[in-house]
């Protein structure tokens, strides 16, 4: 029987397709297998706690986009290289964990303030 509506189900969903990723992927970053995932997005099961703080790590990044990445191209931005970053992807480097994430943040955080990359 599903669970309950929770706005953290619809949150993983919705930060999948902005990440432009897989369930797999989503469920790699977030330290889950891919069917994990997807039970959460059915809303079959509820995230655990973990889980629900790597949620709000990566919406993070979200947020900082905001402004500095055109509308609508995030997902692109995530998933193209980056000579900034050694041209690796944004999404590559957050897949690999918590060193990636706070990498690309200090790469948004340099775009924001105008910091040649």
């Amino acid at each position: 029987m599903p669970i309950a509506i929770n706005s953290t189900n619809k949150e993983i969903h919705d930060l999948r397709m902005k990440f432009g990723c897989s369930q797999e992927i989503m469920g790699h970053i977030i330290g889950v297998t891919g069917r994990t995932i997807s039970r959460w997005e059915d809303e079959q099961h509820e995230p655990h706690d973990l889980a629900r703080r790597q949620v709000k790590e990566l919406y993070k990044v979200l947020e900082k986009m905001n402004g500095i990445i055109k509308p609508g191209t995030e997902k692109e931005w995530l998933n193209a290289p980056n000579q900034a970053l050694e041209n690796k992807k944004p999404l590559e480097l957050i897949e690999q964990g918590p060193e990636g994430l706070r990498e690309v943040l200090r790469l948004l955080d340099r775009l924001e303030w105008g910091i040649a990359t």
